[in-house]
């Protein structure tokens, strides 16, 4: 499935989300449906995937698609967790936030079946109930700035010691910069 479909483009995968600052967290919902992203974080309820998962899901994909009605809630829900999901790094990350309880085995697994099951849904429906939501993360992840951040967490802040050599490095700089003042200043004044 392509990023641009229609007048909605896709998301990105779990993976690139992450290199692009954004954080995952999986919250305790009742409702699998309700996944929020604010501030850099998409909150995502866990779901748990079993040997039966797969056929559950495509049956209420197909019954969606069927009836033809409105709101394709399951249809949208799957859409999203396939854009999430585009290989088993994918799926090894959301497992490691919850967001995915793996009781299939191999990653690679859970990675094929969103796969396989993304290319039979026929297109985002008209009322895509996580448009705002795509479109929001698109927004997040086109700035430059937050994936330069990102590529500064993740690089150089991921541990106490990259902290404090930024911190000094920082500080250096920042004392280098104010004896050069001084000194332009003291000469202008002889």
């Amino acid at each position: 499935m392509t990023r641009g479909t229609g007048d909605m483009a896709l998301i990105r995968c779990s993976m690139e989300l992450a290199e692009a600052g954004i954080k995952l967290e999986k919250i305790a919902q009742e409702d699998i449906f309700d996944i929020e992203f604010e501030n850099g974080t998409l909150r995502i309820p866990t779901l748990a995937i079993e040997e039966r998962t797969e056929s559950f899901l495509r049956n209420l994909v197909a019954y969606e698609q069927y009836c033809g009605d409105q709101i394709n809630l399951v249809t949208d829900y799957v859409t999203f967790l396939g854009c999430l999901i585009k290989s088993e790094k994918d799926v090894t990350k959301l497992s490691h936030h919850g967001i995915i309880d793996n009781f299939v085995g191999e990653s690679e697994v859970i990675s094929e079946m969103f796969n396989k099951m993304i290319v039979c849904i026929v297109g985002p429906s008209r009322n895509f109930h996580y448009a705002e939501i795509f479109s929001r993360l698109n927004i997040h992840c086109d700035r430059r700035m937050n994936r330069w951040w990102a590529k500064l967490r993740r690089n150089y802040c991921n541990s106490p010691w990259g902290i404090i050599s930024i911190i000094a490095a920082s500080l250096l700089l920042l004392l280098t910069l104010l004896q050069t003042i001084f000194s332009i200043l003291s000469w202008k004044n002889q």
